[in-house]
């Protein structure tokens, strides 16, 4: 889990796994921003259909804790797991 640096986030009083985690998907969100925006200049965006998906739910891996920003929302556990949540 690396990231070129973390961003907005160095100085968050959060762990270091955590802002890793926040920059990781603050780049994501500007790199497709980047790619929505080119789309548009080029006069391409009514005509493409941009797909994005993961193929991970949230996960442990680096020491990131899914719990701290939510990850996993209103859905069950993370990443491997085979456990439901009940309602």
């Amino acid at each position: 889990m690396e990231v070129p640096d973390l961003g907005p986030y160095a100085k968050e009083n959060w762990p270091d796994s955590e802002k890793g985690y926040a920059a990781m998907v603050t780049r994501l969100d500007k790199q497709v921003g980047d790619l929505l925006a080119k789309l548009k200049q080029l006069g391409l965006e009514q005509n493409t259909i941009v797909i994005f998906t993961g193929d991970n739910g949230p996960h442990k891996e680096g020491g990131y804790d899914p719990t701290f920003f939510n990850s996993s929302g209103r859905f069950a556990h993370q990443t491997r797991s085979l456990r439901r949540r009940h309602p």
